[in-house]
């Protein structure tokens, strides 16, 4: 609860800045590259079982960077999450739209 809180404090701060600042189309991504945001955001927010697990036929796979659609999806997700950041509720739309396996790798 409190990191939520730290993150909706942070968020309202940026938003804050930005409208001081103008629209905030220039601000450069938080994130340099989609594996910084897969390994720093997206594995410890959405964290997914790896390897086979039961009888589920999604599992996220480690080496996920070997798959040409968890990149493409990946690098997707990571612009769309880039552009809902700078909008106090654009995480909203982003988390509705964004499908459950969107980003496991099926075998």
């Amino acid at each position: 609860m409190a990191r939520l809180t730290a993150q909706v404090v942070d968020l309202q701060q940026a938003q804050a800045e930005r409208v001081h600042a103008g629209d905030g189309d220039d601000q450069p991504p938080l994130y340099s590259t989609v594996e910084e945001w897969v390994t720093t955001y997206l594995l410890p927010t959405f964290p997914r079982p790896v390897g086979e697990v039961g009888m589920t036929r999604w599992h996220w796979c480690e080496q996920w960077w070997r798959h040409d659609e968890a990149v493409t999806r990946l690098t997707a997700l990571w612009y769309g999450w880039e552009q809902a950041r700078l909008q106090m509720t654009g995480m909203l739309p982003w988390l509705r739209a964004r499908p459950p396996a969107a980003h496991p790798v099926r075998r």
